[in-house]
């Protein structure tokens, strides 16, 4: 029964291990993590069909294992831990990747504060991507809305 979910709800749970998920619910399009405990997503890029992806308020600060989602259309990461110029290089490292990836949320990480230009490596980085939101501020294909 696991096996055939395509969605699943598991935020505010203070999970911190993922490992099984992938084993029980292999054709998962959309996953909803926010608000847990989580600081290692690897075990996701075993979610080939994943399309949306909630990954808010964890403590992530590598992205390793999303590239192999290659279904990825859409990544929430607000207010995780990518904090430093490293973990942001390695992070659009893995983003570069997948070939769907249209929309990324990176609000309230620390590379916002630590990182010049941040924003224009994001999205001079990633050719898939369509929408950044950070901030208050959504940048579509390389200009500046304000977020209502």
């Amino acid at each position: 029964m696991l096996s055939n979910l395509q969605e699943i709800s598991l935020h505010q749970l203070n999970l911190t291990d993922i490992t099984i998920l992938p084993m029980l619910c292999k054709r998962l399009r959309i996953l909803y993590l926010q608000a847990n405990d989580l600081t290692c997503i690897t075990p996701l890029g075993k979610l080939k069909a994943l399309e949306y992806l909630n990954l808010a308020m964890n403590s992530i600060n590598s992205l390793q294992g999303l590239q192999r989602c290659e279904s990825l259309h859409k990544l929430d990461l607000t207010l995780n831990t990518i904090a430093s110029p490293q973990q942001l290089l390695d992070a659009i490292q893995v983003l570069q990747a997948i070939p769907c990836l249209q929309e990324l949320y990176l609000m309230g990480n620390p590379c916002q504060q630590d990182v010049e230009h941040w924003r224009t490596l994001v999205v001079g980085s990633i050719c898939t991507l369509r929408r950044l939101v950070c901030c208050c501020f959504v940048l579509f294909c390389g200009c500046c809305v304000r977020e209502m």
